[in-house]
């Protein structure tokens, strides 16, 4: 499992995020050590989760592909995570 810290300017919750075996992200939040959120879409094993230092966004790697995230609040106030798509890398 790798995992990755958001950044304190944009996450105020203290939530890592790491990549797994099943092909998700887990969302953890470090005081509570409870799973926030899991983020599905990758068809492979998620390697290299990465947070931006001071811009809301994240990236993920799986096989040749490459997830952005960003946050976005759902009804109830809860922040969220969303994928912005996919890149191929098998192109480049």
């Amino acid at each position: 499992m790798q995992c990755a810290f958001l950044e304190k300017q944009w996450n105020k919750q203290s939530i890592v995020a790491c990549g797994s075996e099943d092909n998700r992200i887990l969302m953890w939040n470090v005081g509570s050590q409870d799973v926030t959120s899991v983020l599905t879409g990758h068809d492979h094993p998620v390697l290299a989760p990465a947070a931006h230092p001071t811009h809301a966004l994240m990236v993920s790697g799986s096989n040749r592909d490459i997830k952005m995230w960003t946050p976005s609040v759902e009804a109830d106030g809860d922040s969220n995570m969303e994928s912005n798509g996919t890149k191929d890398l098998s192109k480049f």
